[in-house]
């Protein structure tokens, strides 16, 4: 079995502009291998030759699976007739009337956003950023129906498996469920079993290491989050070497068994593929593609497609500050034109030793939630340094988002892919 082994994280200090250039790269590189891994598996085909943008592939990957109309009522019917619309080409719209009620939530409201994606509560100025919404060019997307979806997911569980990018979207979505369910916003966010919300083993909302699930008692459903940056195992560290771990490329985190039955399930992983994270016996692109394999190859032995859906989400880029046009401090509006967002060029093919699986059914139940163009828009989107309350010198966070905001527009993606399964 092949290991990697995992560096122990620096202290917080300067950055030097060209290691943010590999690290970009290394990032854009694995959002790419994510679109190729999972296109290979579609098509039964073996390697891919990348010739073009990944932005180019970030537009022809996604599915037709999440287009609804605005009512309920009619979201199954209209999923049907918009089948063919690609939502990834659409673009970022202000939000201005009322009744469309942006943002989807008041975070002063929510006690399930860790400190870090306050940006308001942290001092930022602005609140433009949490009134953009995602309009597909050629149909529209349902409007979010809380208690729709939270009947949908009544005796169910929605998990989400993987790093910080990946515990943002699970908070979104606590919250934008939260607004369905009467005195939500009364509770701390913690584990009172009276409240109409809480964590099942008495958790708070925090940075950590392990899973949390909040249960909604009135629909017996939870909404969960482990916390898995790289999806597969990560073993002990090994004696009398300089890091804190080693990854076994082959093995799925030791948890998988917690979510297998689990109704819906979404993957992600990206930002700590990256030579600052990881000190490797292999390049980055191959110990990734290995994981990514190991990925599929579980869900196709494991997953009951008549039972769960299972999502991997795309890479969402970070805007850290590569060159005079990076970096997202006082960014306060979206790029529109996405034929500016340049996602690197990279030559090479993907590996062949990732071939689908011989039954062919791998694909069938593994969905793609392409949200990767539509983030690269968002510069605004990140905290900077409104991470924490507002402090001299305090580091920019252009990785994670602001609550509300950039994840909310995933959320209603995925609220139709899972509306669209269930219905």
């Amino acid at each position: 079995m092949e290991m990697a082994s995992a560096r122990s994280r620096p202290a917080a200090r300067a950055r030097q502009a060209s290691d943010q250039i590999v690290a970009w790269a290394a990032c854009v590189l694995v959002s790419a291998l994510s679109l190729l891994l999972l296109v290979a598996v579609s098509s039964g085909s073996g390697a891919a030759r990348l010739t073009g943008e990944i932005s180019v592939l970030v537009r022809t990957t996604t599915t037709a699976t999440t287009t609804r109309s605005s009512d309920a009522v009619d979201d199954v019917a209209a999923v049907a007739a918009a089948e063919h619309c690609d939502v990834v080409d659409g673009e970022w719209v202000r939000d201005d009337d009322d009744d469309e009620r942006r943002p989807l939530y008041e975070p002063r409201r929510c006690p399930f956003v860790d400190e870090g994606f306050r940006c308001r509560e942290n001092g930022r100025p602005d609140d433009v950023f949490a009134m953009w919404r995602w309009q597909p060019r050629h149909c529209t997307l349902p409007r979010f129906d809380a208690k729709n979806l939270l009947e949908t997911l009544r005796n169910r569980r929605l998990v989400f498996v993987g790093d910080s990018i990946g515990r943002n979207q699970w908070e979104s979505m606590l919250c934008m469920l939260a607004t369905g369910v009467a005195g939500a916003g009364d509770g701390d966010g913690g584990g009172d079993k009276a409240a109409p919300i809480y964590e099942v083993n008495g958790s708070p909302i925090t940075k950590h290491e392990g899973a949390l699930s909040f249960r909604f008692r009135d629909y017996n459903c939870t909404v969960e989050h482990y916390r898995s940056p790289y999806l597969v195992r990560r073993g002990r560290r090994p004696p009398r070497r300089a890091v804190r771990s080693t990854l076994q490329l082959d093995a799925m985190d030791a948890r998988a068994h917690r979510w297998k039955d689990a109704d819906v399930v979404v993957f992600n992983t990206g930002h700590w593929w990256s030579r600052k994270k990881l000190n490797l016996n292999m390049s980055i692109e191959a110990a990734y593609q290995r994981a990514m394999n190991t990925l599929t190859s579980w869900v196709h032995r494991e997953v009951n497609p008549h039972k769960s859906l299972v999502i991997f989400r795309t890479y969402s880029p970070a805007h850290t500050r590569a060159n005079s046009n990076g970096g997202c401090a006082k960014e306060t509006t979206p790029e529109l034109n996405s034929s500016r967002i340049s996602l690197h060029r990279w030559p090479g093919m993907v590996n062949p030793a990732f071939e689908p699986s011989k039954s062919g059914t791998a694909a069938a139940k593994l969905h793609l939630l392409n949200i990767t163009l539509m983030a690269a828009q968002r510069r605004d989107g990140h905290p900077s340094v409104y991470n924490v309350a507002a402090a001299a010198g305090q580091r920019a966070d252009c990785s994670h988002w602001c609550l509300p905001g950039v994840p909310d527009a995933w959320n209603e993606l995925l609220y139709a892919m899972i509306v669209k399964r269930f219905s």
